[in-house]
């Protein structure tokens, strides 16, 4: 425990001493804003900015790559991003952003990683020119280095959250938006970015290949409806099935989203995912589903907002049968979505989340109590957590019940570009994880700083 007090302490002094320096000064760090909307030409502006943020983990128990063997982790990550956006009017644009991302007092090998979630420094993270439609052509095109999100980032999500950030993509994309507002369409294709951490990626080295079409449509009041198909690509001849040799990945998803609010103080989402292809030599058979809903009771102060969630990725219900029926992610994020600790996939899971969110200061400070039950959906499947080797039952004898986590979450915005925010989060082991292996319950500590600039 000596490691996460010495963090916590750390952390703390480090959050009052920005924080006063942000009341003395009117920034943090003392540095002054970025300047913005710099004329350097007609209708030609530059703005810069950027933003620096500081961690302090502490996990005990588990890591990204493995969990149960009574060890702990205590690390420190600093991200800082450099931006400059040149507007050429309402025409056209460029994004340039710089990422420096490192971790220090880290327990995990680099070889541990083949993109390293945590560490990379000095990268080129986004590079692209953005040509803006109009009335009368309302086509655009997006091309070069760029994250790709939609939605509540269940489908496509940065997933921010991990130091370098989970999904960064070499990307051309098609848009297409109504006069009017009400539709919008993306067709892509790109490739992911690989997260090598002393290497400057120009070499558009990647991992996977997606390609299709993302819609949007407003068609009624607070009603949004989703309509995507997705495909996803290894051709690396890595993917391991039931049937034969490693062969090529090749996932094809079609699917729904439906978000948005009624009677004012309700919201709600949903969405539904089919997947067929190829697993390497086996066929693809599985889905994924989401349910949420919530209510913010409008008379309360504090405006607590009560919710309820259910996301179901399907298993394998025969692992010997020659189809694929675990559901992957696509390229969606996975913080907050199935726990903070970051212990499940959108796979073989079946998640009750429970949830409580309050403003005590109203625009200030946020507090934010989720409550997990999680479940195997097949019990013959595994598993996937953060071991390499994900925990299976053949037999399906050793339950469906994996475990709950509890997770409290506390933010503050100090200022315009300073945030502090802090969390406990603890792991329950249930009967699956207890009947497979080593199974004492774990915790996650985390404090973080970012300002903005």
């Amino acid at each position: 425990m000596k490691k996460v007090w010495i963090g916590i302490c750390v952390g703390a002094i480090l959050c009052v001493a920005l924080s006063s320096t942000e009341a003395a000064t009117g920034s943090a760090f003392g540095i002054v804003p970025a300047p913005k909307d710099i004329a350097l030409g007609p209708d030609v502006t530059l703005s810069l900015g950027g933003a620096l943020r500081l961690r302090y983990e502490f996990t005990d128990n588990f890591t990204l790559k493995w969990y149960g063997r009574g060890e702990g982790d205590g690390y420190l990550l600093e991200r800082l991003w450099i931006d400059a956006d040149f507007r050429f009017g309402d025409v056209a644009r460029t994004f340039i952003r710089f990422q420096d991302a490192r971790v220090w007092d880290y327990s995990l090998p680099r070889e541990a990683f083949k993109s390293h979630p945590q560490h990379d420094e000095a990268e080129l993270h986004e590079a692209f020119i953005e040509l803006k439609g109009s009335p009368q052509l309302p086509l655009g095109v997006k091309v070069g280095r760029q994250r790709i999100y939609y939605g509540d980032n269940r489908i496509f999500g940065p997933a921010t959250w991990a130091n370098t950030g989970r999904w960064v993509w070499d990307a051309a994309k098609l848009l297409y938006a109504s006069p009017e507002g009400k539709f919008m369409a993306d067709a892509f294709y790109g490739r992911t970015v690989i997260h090598y951490p002393e290497d400057f990626n120009l070499e558009h080295r990647h991992e996977f290949e997606g390609y299709g079409v993302y819609s949007t449509i407003d068609a009624m009041p607070e009603i949004t409806l989703d309509l995507f198909y997705v495909g996803k690509r290894d051709d690396h001849l890595s993917t391991t099935g039931e049937s034969g040799p490693a062969g090529k990945l090749n996932i094809h998803n079609v699917g729904l989203r439906v978000g948005g609010k009624a009677l004012k103080s309700w919201d709600y989402g949903a969405t539904f995912v089919r997947q067929f292809g190829d697993w390497g030599p086996d066929d693809i058979e599985a889905w994924g589903a989401h349910a949420g809903i919530g209510y913010t009771f409008p008379s309360c102060p504090w405006q607590p907002r009560l919710g309820l969630d259910l996301a179901y990725g399907s298993g394998d219900s025969d692992p010997q049968d020659g189809k694929h029926e675990s559901f992957d992610t696509i390229f969606g994020a996975r913080d907050k979505l199935y726990g903070r600790m970051n212990l499940f996939n959108w796979k073989n899971l079946e998640n009750w989340q429970f949830s409580l969110t309050t403003k005590p200061i109203k625009k200030k400070l946020k507090v934010r109590l989720d409550y997990h039950l999680f479940y195997l959906a097949e019990e013959r499947d595994a598993w996937y957590g953060p071991e390499p080797k994900a925990r299976r039952d053949r037999e399906g004898t050793s339950g469906d019940e994996v475990g709950q986590e509890f997770d409290l979450t506390v933010s503050y915005k100090v200022s315009q570009s300073l945030r502090l925010m802090g969390g406990y989060c603890h792991f329950f082991a249930g009967d699956f994880i207890e009947n497979t292996g080593p199974s004492d319950d774990a915790d996650w500590v985390f404090l973080q700083v970012e300002h903005t600039f």
